[in-house]
């Protein structure tokens, strides 16, 4: 249908408006128009109705012409939304959407504006606001214009705000990648690093074209991230083996530390000619691998170590180890964590059969399982340090942190389970205490067993676990993302200088018995990583320890460390939480009143409450029961009120 006609009787009777209507019945443009219409009154009584509007309306006999015109237009304009019509010629395509972001979260335009302002521009407090946004409303992080000010953020003057910003894009999915890409420099600064660094994060080889299409033109740190990123892809083994030739510098160990990725037999026959003349160089490069090869090459060191080892350490000086050799072991026994098959598992039991003490020259007294490339042996009857058993758990340990691997999980308890003269199985209670978390068998009754074993004289609680233990539940979280608790660690790579996360899903019930037992045990040290547990959404969880923290804090010397973990449970009430603390912490003189005011901003509870406990330290203060220096009874009421109302907005 042509509707030529109804178009040019709108625009006419629209000019009529403008013009006025003391004129209209001399618009012959209008009377040529409604002649136009004629014809199409035929086809629709709407037609008809506007063809006798416009007439009537062009007549000397009409009175109110101005409400006849508005109700004419109107009906026109209705027309013709109604016969409205899109047309593009060509084949219909699905339509890509990118998933980097929600279209908008449901937050006012002035909240989202700050915080875009503060990811985007410097200014003093602007890194802290973000992180108090990010605990806050996290919901927010979603939205599409804060992510594409995220990306901005990368290059951020504040290094601390980039980092942080790098590390919560690091955990988005792969729909990231083209506001990555987009305006990408490869001869940029830090914020290109940083850009790729996600990229490898949230998509791995996917992006393995573009990190190749960029090499050629990148230069410096950014060339190094774009060569350490060709690691993902296996086609990759031709062009890093051409690179380890032609790059000199950190170019070139960027390369190397790539290749030593690659399950391909040229890679492997690559380090196995570099272990002949720099064993320590090659063993280097492989901590961060996963490779079959790579763990031969690493068990095969291991092995051949720990046969000087097991030869006597008294008498001559042959059968002393040289700092190379310790260096050696302590590099291969570095490089086993995120190795799996049956040569590391025995590995690891060679290693467990060596009684062995070593020190640092530094004058340090004992040395940690990580520093042990730097250690020295020495004789173990005149020094007391870290002996081979711990630092070989602590391997162990990280090793099914990284990588469940089953016969890893079964060798941990069999060493654990193992009895000697020198107790050194206790070491590895955090390896099987770890390998249980990520078991599919509850393992509840086996922590009790551990914590309060029995025995004739009846059940005791085992305190000489409680390091251990914490060790264990310091990388046990709560995770909202994967709706459920995670073992989480990080890894120093040294290759890109960046922490290498590893997360594993716990499929334990953390939140029933297993928590009991941990309440039961009621430690300080295991009760700080109690509060990781807390999942705000598990009401029945968030009661049990709430009540737990509340009945600890008011009865340790510093209850404070129990607040934060009733903040996240919820917790309503704060009844003698303030005044415990100053009580027990002011002695004779008293504590200072800053110390007060920062603890009563940090207290858990409703503004309700806080004004309760508030009023209850105003009386003990005016009783002269407890003493707070400088106090200053109006400037107390004023801070009273402030944190009643931040409280409030929360």
């Amino acid at each position: 249908m042509n509707l030529t006609p109804i178009y040019e009787l709108r625009s006419r009777l629209r000019t009529a408006m403008i013009a006025g209507t003391n004129l209209i019945s001399e618009d012959f443009r209008l009377k040529r128009a409604a002649e136009d219409m004629k014809p199409m009154e035929a086809l629709s009584p709407v037609f008809a109705k506007i063809g006798q509007m416009t007439e009537t309306l062009l007549s000397d006999s009409c009175e109110n012409k101005e409400g006849l015109l508005l109700d004419t237009i109107t009906l026109v304009d209705a027309l013709l939304c109604t016969q409205g019509q899109v047309a593009v010629t060509g084949e219909i395509t699905p339509v890509t959407v990118d998933s980097w972001g929600s279209v908008i979260t449901n937050a006012p335009y002035s909240v989202v504006k700050t915080l875009v302002e503060a990811l985007t521009t410097s200014g003093n407090g602007h890194y802290q606001y973000v992180l108090d946004t990010h605990e806050e409303k996290p919901e927010l992080f979603q939205d599409y214009r804060v992510k594409s000010a995220m990306v901005q953020a990368l290059g951020a003057g504040y290094a601390e705000l980039a980092e942080q910003v790098e590390v919560w894009l690091k955990e988005e999915g792969p729909g990231l990648v083209p506001m990555l890409q987009k305006g990408f420099d490869p001869k940029g600064k830090k914020e290109m690093v940083r850009r790729v660094q996600v990229m490898e994060a949230v998509a791995g080889a996917a992006c393995n074209a573009f990190f190749v299409t960029m090499l050629p033109e990148a230069e410096k740190e950014v060339k190094n991230a774009l060569i350490y990123a060709l690691r993902h892809s296996e086609e990759n083994v031709e062009l890093l083996l051409e690179l380890v030739k032609k790059e000199k510098g950190n170019a070139k160990k960027m390369a190397q530390y790539a290749l030593a990725c690659m399950s391909d037999t040229r890679a492997e026959q690559y380090f196995r000619e570099m272990y002949e003349k720099k064993p320590a160089e090659a063993l280097g490069f492989l901590s961060m691998t996963t490779t079959a090869w790579a763990a031969r090459l690493v068990t095969e060191s291991l092995r051949s170590l720990l046969e000087r080892c097991k030869k006597p350490l008294y008498g001559k000086e042959e059968n002393v180890h040289t700092e190379e050799e310790t260096l050696l072991l302590g590099l291969a026994l570095k490089t086993l964590p995120g190795k799996t098959g049956e040569f590391i598992c025995e590995a690891f039991r060679e290693a467990y059969e060596v009684e062995d003490i070593f020190y640092q020259p530094s004058g340090k007294k004992e040395i940690l399982p990580w520093e042990l490339s730097t250690a020295r042996r020495i004789d173990p009857r005149t020094f007391k340090g870290s002996r081979m058993p711990e630092i070989v758990a602590a391997r162990l340990k990280e090793a099914i942190q990284r990588n469940a691997d089953v016969s890893l999980c079964a060798l941990a308890e069999e060493l654990y389970g193992t009895k000697n003269s020198h107790n050194k199985n206790a070491a590895y209670f955090s390896a099987v205490a770890t390998a249980k978390l990520l078991g599919t068998e509850d393992c509840a009754e086996w922590l009790r067993s551990q914590l309060f074993p029995k025995s004739l004289l009846g059940t005791k609680k085992n305190s000489d676990l409680r390091h251990l233990l914490a060790e264990v539940l310091a990388c046990l979280n709560y995770e909202e993302k994967a709706g459920g608790y995670c073992l989480k660690i990080k890894v120093w790579d040294e290759a890109d200088e960046q922490k290498q996360c590893y997360v594993q899903p716990v499929p334990q019930d953390i939140a029933g018995a297993f928590t009991d037992i941990l309440m039961e045990y009621s430690d300080s040290e295991v009760d700080e990583e109690l509060m990781s547990f807390i999942n705000p959404a598990n009401k029945e969880l968030c009661e049990k320890l709430g009540d737990y923290f509340y009945k600890k804090a008011k009865v340790v010397t510093d209850g404070r460390t129990y607040w934060k973990g009733l903040r996240r449970c919820g917790f309503e009430t704060c009844e003698g939480l303030l005044t415990s603390y100053v009580s027990k912490n002011g002695g004779a003189k008293g504590i200072e009143a800053w110390q007060m005011y920062y603890s009563l901003r940090e207290l858990p509870g409703t503004a309700a409450a806080i004004e309760g406990e508030a009023e209850a330290l105003r009386q003990l203060v005016s009783a002269g029961k407890v003493q707070i220096r400088n106090w200053n009874e109006q400037y107390f009421t004023q801070y009273v009120d402030s944190v009643k109302e931040n409280r409030q907005r929360v």
